[in-house]
C-alpha cells in the first residue's frame, strides 16, 4: 500500500498538469440518473420533472470533455519519464520542490501556466457539496453519494432524493433534485471557467 501511495505522490508532484478526469465523473453521474429514474418508477412516482437535473449532467460532461482536452497535451510529457528509476524520479522531485520553494520565497508573483486549470481540476468535487446537508441529515453534505439511511455502509446516489422517493415525499424529492441540478450546473460552470462563474 506505501508503494501505491508513493507513486500516487510522485505522480502529482512531476505532473504540470493534476492527472484528475472529471469525464469518470460525468459518466457515473449518467449512471446516478438512470438509478434515480430506476427507484422513482420502483415507488410508482411519477410527477418528478428529471429535465433540470439531465441539462445539468450534459454540462458537466462537456465541461469535462473540454477541460480534459485542455490537460492533455502536457500529459504526454510526463509519461515520458516514467521508465526511470525510483531514485532518478525520486531527486527529480526533490530538485523540483526545492527549484519550487526557492523561486516562492524570492518571488511571489511566480506562477505556473497551469495553475488555474490546475486549481479547477482539484476543487471541482466542493461545488457537489450543500451548505445545508441533507434532509434530515445536515452532517453529510455531498449531493451525489451519501451513506443510505436504513443501509448501514451502503451508499446511495443523489442521496437527498432517493430517501425523499424511498419515504414516499415527491415534494421533498423534487427539492432535492432540483439542488442536484444547481450544485452539478455549478460544477460545470466552475471547471469550465474558475471563480469567474
Amino acid at each position: 500500500m506505501a508503494q501505491v501511495w508513493g507513486l500516487l505522490c510522485l505522480r502529482l508532484t512531476e505532473a504540470e498538469v493534476l492527472p484528475l478526469n472529471h469525464s469518470l465523473q460525468a459518466a457515473a453521474l449518467e449512471d446516478y440518473v438512470h438509478t434515480l429514474e430506476h427507484t422513482a418508477k420502483d415507488a410508482n412516482i411519477t410527477t418528478l420533472d428529471l429535465t433540470d437535473l439531465h441539462h445539468a449532467v450534459q454540462a458537466f460532461e462537456e465541461a469535462a470533455k473540454l477541460v480534459g482536452e485542455q490537460a492533455m497535451p502536457s500529459s504526454s510529457s510526463s509519461s515520458s519519464s516514467s521508465s526511470s528509476s525510483l531514485n532518478d524520479r525520486l531527486a527529480f522531485t526533490e530538485r523540483r520542490f526545492l527549484s519550487r520553494h526557492a523561486s516562492s520565497s524570492s518571488s511571489s508573483s511566480s506562477s505556473s501556466p497551469f495553475d488555474d486549470l490546475n486549481d479547477r481540476l482539484a476543487f471541482t468535487e466542493r461545488r457537489f457539496l450543500s451548505r445545508h446537508g441533507l434532509p434530515g441529515r445536515q452532517w453529510f453534505k455531498h449531493i451525489l453519494q451519501a451513506p443510505g439511511l436504513y443501509k448501514g455502509y451502503g451508499s446511495d446516489v443523489f442521496p437527498g432524493a432517493t430517501q425523499a422517493i424511498r419515504d414516499n415525499e415527491p415534494d421533498v424529492a423534487q427539492q432535492q433534485i432540483q439542488i442536484a441540478a444547481q450544485r452539478i450546473a455549478g460544477a460545470a460552470a466552475f471547471l469550465l471557467h474558475g471563480e469567474k462563474s
